[in-house]
């Protein structure tokens, strides 16, 4: 009997992709910006989700940058690029985002938002006290969580959080790299997006975050 060396290839493209774990289940939506369809160095204008059917779009989109893995990341470019996501109410009371600003070192969550870059880049909530968690440096990616569950927001930057009151959760739109003028654009990169309808909690956070790290390795603290 002979054996061939010929090695076999499986072309079957209706197979489901393998997708990394969150580390908590139960979310509502999840971008994962490796997941655009457009190429490396060329505009984004939208980001599928493929939990909740919900794309991020825009008119003047990032560009698809790459890191030496090859896993694509959105790059913002501080003046004119933003998208957005307008998610039914009620399907964020925690956003989780694996980013980094290039052109601040504060973070910043508030009562118009919970902002990468002192007000300019936020998944947005309404109403509350100022919560500054601040960096140390630019150009670090982060795991960044913010929760509003109609009492309090937290903002979680790695493994730090900060609490203050919200009078309001997150609204029916959520927005990168822009205030919801949009206005105050932010130098912003974005290699994940994911909102649970659930506040998590801090150990709930810790998970996630562990799930990340294992995903995107030494980038993230």
């Amino acid at each position: 009997m002979l054996i061939s060396e010929t090695p076999i290839v499986l072309t079957d493209t209706t197979l489901p992709i393998l997708r990394h774990g969150a580390g908590v289940s139960g979310y509502k939506h999840r971008w994962i910006m490796n997941e655009v369809t457009a190429a490396v160095d060329t505009v984004a204008l939208t980001v599928p989700d493929y939990v909740g059917g919900v794309p991020f779009t825009g008119t003047s989109g990032p560009t698809v940058k790459a890191l030496p893995s090859g896993i694509k990341y959105l790059q913002f470019d501080g003046s004119a690029n933003t998208l957005t996501a307008a998610i039914p109410a009620g399907d964020a009371l925690t956003v989780v985002m694996i980013a980094r600003s290039r052109g601040t070192a504060g973070l910043l969550a508030s009562g118009t938002g919970a902002a990468v870059g002192v007000g300019s880049s936020y998944v947005q909530f309404t109403g509350g006290t100022t919560v500054p968690v601040n960096l140390s440096a630019v150009n670090q990616w982060r795991f960044i969580a913010i929760t509003a569950d109609g009492t309090n927001a937290t903002m979680t930057v790695d493994g730090t959080t900060a609490t203050g009151a919200a009078t309001a959760v997150f609204g029916n739109v959520l927005r990168l790299a822009a205030n919801g003028t949009p206005a105050n654009f932010s130098q912003l990169d974005v290699l994940e997006v994911d909102a649970y309808p659930t506040a998590l909690n801090v150990s709930a956070l810790a998970s996630v975050r562990a799930a990340m790290k294992v995903r995107y390795g030494s980038i993230l603290l």
